[in-house]
């Protein structure tokens, strides 16, 4: 017999909300007010590989550092440095406190088209059936700030930030101090994402429920909308 649901998190980045304008736009364009001759395809390039190298993204196993916030904002300063390899020391420890305003600013997040309607569905589905709800995310605490900003991050009130727990997805001890928390068994857990490894093998590892977005529609075992969470939990209560 399943297990019912009795809490449901939303990643945050990537499944609700997203940056706008792209990453590789903003590093391209602060990086050359400091006089860097990197495209937005550079950067676009050189990040992706920086933020593999400095995130054990390449590891077979879920294990990850341990983490907090001076962890993060020293994590971050390595990233950029690998991608701006171009400009000196003092110009990139500016560009980084630029990227971290930059990226703390709620103006500078937009919200899928599909996620305020369904967190609404999953909100009123949670009152009715006394569920807990929260987003679990790979962040640091600069989301508590965009979480005030954006309409559909602020309607929730657990937020759980790896940089906080300790431990970031798919760590299995992100998930074991999620569930302490919440005093609730890992199988009666359902989170959403869209990260294939932080979110889909770290639930699965770890017990929970998952559904994994895919708006393209490519990926198996996925839903292209953020509407079927909601349609699966009515169907769970009927």
């Amino acid at each position: 017999m399943t297990t019912p649901t009795q809490a449901v998190l939303f990643d945050v980045v990537g499944t609700l909300i997203y940056p706008h304008p792209p990453s590789p736009r903003v590093y391209a364009r602060l990086g050359a007010e400091y006089g860097s001759q990197l495209t937005e395809a550079d950067v676009t390039t050189r990040f992706r590989k920086a933020f593999r190298a400095h995130t054990q993204a390449d590891d077979d196993s879920l294990e990850r550092e341990a983490t907090n916030e001076p962890f993060e904002k020293e994590r971050w300063r390595r990233i950029v440095a690998d991608i701006f390899l171009d400009l000196p020391d003092s110009s990139r420890a500016e560009l980084l406190g630029r990227l971290w305003s930059h990226f703390s600013d709620p103006h500078n997040w937009a919200t899928f088209e599909d996620a305020p309607a369904a967190v609404d569905t999953v909100l009123e589905i949670a009152t009715r059936r006394k569920l807990k709800v929260g987003l679990a995310s790979n962040f640091d605490e600069r989301l508590r700030s965009i979480r005030e900003g954006v309409a559909v991050l602020s309607r929730f009130e657990r937020l759980y930030c790896s940089s906080e727990l300790g431990y970031p997805k798919p760590s299995p001890q992100f998930f074991r101090r999620i569930e302490a928390d919440l005093n609730l068994p890992s199988k009666s857990i359902l989170l959403i994402g869209d990260d294939p490894i932080n979110d889909v093998a770290g639930a699965q590892a770890a017990g929970w429920q998952w559904r994994r977005i895919d708006r393209s529609g490519g990926s198996e075992n996925s839903i292209r909308a953020l509407s079927q969470v909601g349609a699966d939990l009515e169907r769970e209560g009927e």
